[in-house]
């Protein structure tokens, strides 16, 4: 089997108009995905310190929108993400985790009582199973 990789780029201009870049972001995704919501083969997700994955930051208004894309504010960036819409409807989701300053995080995502406001890698969810890989540090003292 052949493997092919192909690289998009989302945008070029840091200067560009949001909806224009999310309309073209949207267009692309329809047409490599071909269905309604986009859906990949495979998500590979990380998970930050304070419980973001992808651009999904915590106590973010609109990282629970019914659309496809967002723009939003993290770490002092202007950040561009699919939302959870999307991320969920991938046919395999995996989570990688690794060091110490995640346990906390990857504790919260673990936690069924956690709320997604603070923790926004909770709002991925899946008819199927989400792995999750994570190292000895990261899972200290957690039982899993």
């Amino acid at each position: 089997m052949d493997l092919k990789l192909f690289f998009y780029k989302i945008f070029n201009d840091l200067n560009a108009d949001d909806e224009a870049t999310k309309n073209q972001f949207i267009s692309k995704l329809f047409e490599k995905c071909g269905s309604n919501p986009p859906t990949f083969d495979l998500t590979l997700l990380g998970l930050g310190d304070d419980g973001h994955t992808a651009s999904l930051f915590p106590y973010q208004k609109n990282n629970n929108v019914d659309d496809f894309v967002i723009f939003n504010e993290g770490k002092g960036l202007k950040r561009i993400s699919l939302t959870p819409k999307v991320l969920s409807a991938s046919s395999k989701i995996v989570f990688l985790v690794s060091g110490a300053s995640k346990r906390i995080a990857l504790e919260r995502l673990l936690d069924e009582k956690e709320l997604p406001d603070r923790t926004p890698s909770k709002l991925i969810k899946s008819i199927n199973q989400i792995s999750i890989f994570c190292d000895q540090e990261s899972a200290k003292e957690l039982e899993i």
